[in-house]
């Protein structure tokens, strides 16, 4: 799922956002629309596009390829390049990244008034501890909160009075102090903030391209949209898949834009793919689904011979039996030369999957998520992973005031928030930067230290910060990390795994070397949404990210039993209400067209009917039946997924 910002709010309890600004999305002198279901070539007309315009001699520097997710953008240029390494040089990213490398210009930072520091969600949660000192109350502020960040995405903030109530304005305007005073910058702002300033600042034309190719239009919000039509200079060729719909790394996709892209280029060209390349079993699970009342979009038809004519469903008696039928249908892929991805519906799945796999010999690129890094803030010994990279930002920076907040947030109930609202208003009236305002608090006297606040708490955190920088800004690499996780965890602490991932070298060179800075800026880019980590070559994810952008020969999907997908919610009426579920009812569908309509050769599910009680409990499955093993141990049982029933 794409980085959201707060949590999930019944839509029902959302304001209506204002109006929309209109004419947005300019004309360009060529537009093309190549609209198709999963699997129907769309991303290889994209491809064989740009290797078209390379042919008619234009420059690799004037062609940009945005892509839906940064694993969509992996992908896409391992295609192109090997189709025509001629076209390496082809700048390939997203909407985001694109917007975050601009937000670093001066002038982009003067004109949309944010810089580049994007929130990692544990330092969401730091904010919105800063936020509950507005005084409203935590459900009310979180209804609020997801107003604002959609209204954000839909650019809704140009109009003026779009805030409607004083509430709002009070907890928007402590929001927008919050962001100044640290730097930072929400994700749904980050492409709203990069399309303010190619509107109005004055070196922003420089930052265009002749052509512009997109790759799943209906994932993106609407300033991402915005965002890659107003780069384009001569043409626009996007692709969109009406029937795939769902939230995989922009917050809030923009349903309505395809129908404005049409309005602004009367003149565009379209073409419609209608004949799918994934196998016959697929294709007919993909059109059960597309049936559905909830989902009703058009039948693809089958243009491959080549796969199975059967979905093939493994079912175990228990989670370990179904993660052997997992791996050994993987590894029979792998021998036979297969492309494989493996998309589970629990993270945990996951996580065992790729132990499973690798005890195996197979090596695997693991799907990620930001929240993955999220821990109990409050609690010193429960958050060693933000805190290690909390540590490292300041390594990097000593002058990053999110990071310095974020540090003194930590090991303190309310984040320290009442105390550094008094530190955040003086410095935002004096100008003082974050770091230098919180390091006034602490006043040298001989070799002690005199308090000037009553909360010592954010006194002792920034000289710990302090002593932090000081002993450690000469190491690098492993020995960096190894002396983080010792200072910070334990002295016999290992560095944690995903540290590790977070801040491996890219394979592109990108941020190359082993200081803290450029360990940092890795950690970061990962930390700015779902990527993968590793380098194998069979890929295991979650539904949440699902496989946008993969060609795999053979899909494995597992997990699937109720509670897992769909949730215990969309089942049960006292959970949600029908109209609500209905509602995520329609997301778990467009998404699993999207995942079950990829294999080009076979499709295998599998799950299982068993599992611990305390198992069930601790990841939502939907109890059927509670009963006795043969050892007297309390089971719970488990159903196949009720989507199972829509593949026809």
């Amino acid at each position: 799922m794409a980085q959201n910002t707060a949590e999930a709010i019944e839509d029902s309890m959302v304001p209506m956002p204002a109006e929309i600004p209109a004419g947005l999305v300019k004309m360009t002198p060529e537009a093309l629309l190549i609209e198709g279901g999963a699997a129907t070539g769309k991303t290889q007309a994209l491809l064989e596009r740009a290797i078209g315009l390379l042919d008619t001699g234009v420059s690799v520097d004037k062609v940009l390829v945005v892509c839906a997710t940064p694993g969509a953008a992996e992908a896409f240029k391992t295609r192109l390049v090997q189709a025509c390494p001629e076209a390496a040089g082809i700048e390939i990213t997203t909407a985001r990244q694109w917007s975050l490398r601009a937000l670093r210009e001066p002038e982009a930072q003067r004109v949309s008034g944010f810089g580049a520091r994007m929130l990692a969600p544990f330092e969401i949660d730091i904010l919105m501890e800063d936020l509950k000192t507005s005084g409203v109350r935590p459900r009310r502020l979180k209804e609020m909160l997801r107003f604002f960040y959609k209204s954000l995405t839909e650019l809704c903030d140009w109009e003026e009075d779009w805030l409607l109530t004083g509430e709002e304005q009070l907890v928007y305007g402590l929001l927008q102090d919050c962001l100044r005073f640290t730097g930072g910058i929400l994700e749904p702002q980050v492409c709203n903030a990069a399309c303010k300033w190619l509107f109005d600042g004055e070196g922003a034309g420089s930052f265009g391209y002749d052509h512009v190719l997109v790759d799943d239009y209906q994932f993106m919000s609407r300033a991402s949209q915005v965002l890659v039509n107003r780069l384009a200079r001569l043409s626009i060729a996007v692709t969109a898949d009406s029937s795939v719909r769902a939230e995989v790394f922009d917050s809030y996709p923009y349903e309505q834009g395809l129908q404005e892209f049409l309005d602004a280029n009367l003149h565009v060209q379209i073409t419609r793919l209608t004949s799918s390349f994934a196998c016959p079993a697929a294709v007919g699970a993909a059109n059960g689904i597309a049936s559905h009342p909830l989902v009703q979009e058009k039948a693809v038809l089958c243009n491959n011979q080549a796969g199975a004519h059967d979905v093939r469903r493994i079912w175990a008696e228990t989670p370990s039996g179904e993660l052997a039928d997992i791996c050994s249908a993987v590894e029979d892929g792998v021998r036979g030369g297969r492309k494989v991805s493996v998309v589970a519906t629990n993270a945990l799945w996951v996580r065992n999957i790729v132990r499973g796999l690798e005890d195996r010999g197979i090596k695997t690129r693991r799907g990620f998520t930001s929240k993955e890094v999220r821990g109990d803030l409050r609690d010193l010994t429960r958050c060693s992973v933000p805190r290690i990279l909390t540590a490292l930002s300041l390594l990097a920076d000593p002058a990053d005031g999110l990071a310095m907040r974020t540090w003194c947030g930590m090991g303190e109930t309310f984040a320290a928030s009442s105390a550094m609202a008094t530190v955040r208003e003086k410095a935002l009236k004096d100008g003082t930067p974050t770091v230098n305002a919180l390091q006034e608090l602490c006043i040298p006297v001989g070799q002690a230290q005199q308090m000037r606040c009553e909360n010592d708490h954010l006194t002792r955190a920034v000289q710990s910060a302090q002593e932090l920088v000081n002993e450690y800004r000469h190491l690098g690499g492993a020995e960096l990390l190894d002396a983080l996780a010792h200072e910070l965890i334990g002295p016999d602490a290992h560095v944690p795994e995903i540290v590790e991932s977070l801040t491996a070298p890219f394979d592109d060179g990108r941020f190359a070397g082993h200081d803290a800075f450029a360990m940092n800026a890795r950690a970061r880019e990962r930390l700015c949404g779902p990527g993968y980590f590793g380098r194998g070559d069979v890929t295991v994810t979650t539904m949440e990210l699902g496989i946008t952008g993969e060609t795999p020969d053979l899909v494995v999907l597992c997990g699937m039993v109720d509670g897992f997908f769909p949730s215990k919610g969309v089942l049960d009426r006292e959970l949600m209400v029908q109209a609500d579920a209905d509602k995520q009812m329609a997301k778990d569908l467009h998404r699993l067209i999207g995942v079950v309509g990829k294999p080009q050769l076979s499709l295998v599910i599998t799950g299982f009917t068993q599992v611990g009680l305390e198992t069930a409990e601790r990841t939502g499955l939907k109890i059927a039946r509670v009963q006795l093993d043969e050892a007297g141990n309390r089971v719970a049982l488990a159903k196949p997924s009720t989507y199972l029933g829509y593949m026809g």
